[in-house]
């Protein structure tokens, strides 16, 4: 009997396909386990944890080098965490994908800086002032865009 192992977890089945036909074209043997319930009920999705894609585990070193080549996976370890990059922005930049590794798992985040508390205690005047940036819950990254 073979043990699965989960390589990569989707929220949606459509989301997933892609990345299984790309090792199903490798020949590695691959299993998408939740699909038919989450595609049948999709807002079951975040109680089951998403469509996960799982691999033999003895193939699932060469299955991790794959998607870490194709893009699919990237290392929290190779983001750093309290870097925020500069993306351009073009009429073609989408503001709901992660440009690191093409997730749909992101989020605008509003910080306000230590400046602010400052000023507050200083003065006892609030002002809004905050630092927006995008977050990708998939790979870590933080990203802010800058026009051209």
């Amino acid at each position: 009997m073979t043990n699965w192992k989960t390589i990569l977890t989707f929220t949606y089945p459509h989301e997933a396909h892609p990345v299984k036909a790309l090792l199903d074209s490798h020949h590695i043997p691959t299993f998408l386990k939740d699909e038919m319930t989450i595609q049948a009920h999709n807002f079951y999705s975040y109680a089951l944890g998403g469509v996960k894609l799982q691999v033999p585990e003895d193939k699932f070193e060469k299955a991790y080098i794959i998607l870490k080549e194709s893009g699919f996976i990237v290392d929290k370890k190779e983001r750093k965490k309290d870097i925020i990059e500069e993306v351009k922005q073009d009429k073609n930049t989408n503001l709901n994908i992660c440009p690191f590794c093409k997730s749909e798992n992101v989020s605008k985040v509003k910080h306000s800086s230590q400046l602010i508390y400052v000023i507050y205690l200083l003065l006892g005047l609030f002002l809004p002032i905050f630092r927006k940036y995008y977050r990708c819950y998939d790979c870590g990254g933080k990203w802010k865009i800058v026009k051209k």
